[in-house]
């Protein structure tokens, strides 16, 4: 094989690699600003979405305390119609707050296009 058609070959596993990660990926954004201290406690939103992140992350050991807590979890999110009556939850974001420095938002998520919200919280703690 020469080197032009190695290229060629390179190039196209990129291109289809992307492609794939994209799919994948299109739904979800991560932004983590400054480290997060895994060992000090924190507090989430009182919330349906908030409630399962909170599950999913005492399952890693994360402590959630409600005195003395160095972070703070704040999550919102939205709807969408399912068929003509339903109501279910098509996206949600949030920020994660060092309670210190209010100011200072340690990371940012969202993820649009929810299908399953267990799965997708999982998928996006596990990111």
């Amino acid at each position: 094989m020469n080197k032009c058609m190695k290229r060629y070959l390179i190039l196209l596993f990129l291109f289809l690699n992307n492609i794939v990660l994209s799919q994948d990926s299109k739904y979800l954004s991560l932004y983590l600003v400054d480290k997060i201290d895994i060992g000090s406690s924190f507090e989430i939103t009182d919330n349906q979405v908030g409630d399962i992140i909170k599950k999913n992350l005492q399952s890693q050991g994360f402590n959630f305390s409600d005195t003395e807590t160095k972070y703070f979890i704040s999550v919102s999110f939205g709807w969408k119609y399912k068929r003509s009556t339903e109501l279910e939850i098509d996206n949600f974001k949030g920020n994660i707050i060092d309670k210190s420095s209010p100011e200072k938002i340690i990371a940012q998520f969202s993820i649009s296009k929810v299908r399953d919200l267990e799965k997708d919280i999982s998928f996006l703690l596990k990111s």
